[in-house]
């Protein structure tokens, strides 16, 4: 997960993952710049801190630390969407838009969730997304 997200309204592609095993543990991480395989990130969370979720430069900063390798997300066609949305960009967010939209299209979740029911009958789930295109995200916090 990663490489075919799309970039938030500032061209950064963020990336969210959330993680929980049949005995409560679980970790998370949002707004993760760079690195690939968010779901990843947030199992170390869960196994290596006393934390349950990371966010932004936090949670790159921890993801490099665990090993992983920086890397730009944005794809060419993720590049080539994005400078299409800019020349007509009016960003005017709109509450639950999600309801509107039709599922899997560029402007809407690319959200992957997933269940299992290990042998000893407990439950684990995972969940990754970019979120929407072109959102706001953590541009403000960058400057």
């Amino acid at each position: 997960m990663g490489q075919c997200g799309y970039p938030d309204r500032d061209g950064f592609v963020t990336l969210d993952a959330s993680i929980m095993r049949g005995d409560g543990s679980c970790g998370a991480v949002a707004a993760l710049e760079d690195i690939d395989h968010p779901i990843s990130v947030a199992r170390k969370v869960m196994e290596h801190t006393p934390h349950v979720m990371l966010v932004g430069a936090g949670a790159r900063q921890f993801a490099v630390s665990e090993g992983f390798k920086p890397r730009s997300l944005r794809t060419p066609e993720a590049e080539k969407a994005w400078r299409e949305w800019l020349k007509t960009a009016q960003y005017q967010p709109e509450i639950n838009v999600e309801r509107r939209r039709i599922p899997g299209n560029s402007e809407n979740h690319d959200t992957i969730g997933m269940l299992a029911i290990g042998r000893d009958g407990r439950m684990a789930g995972a969940c990754t997304t970019s979120g929407m295109a072109f959102k706001c995200a953590a541009a403000w916090a960058r400057k």
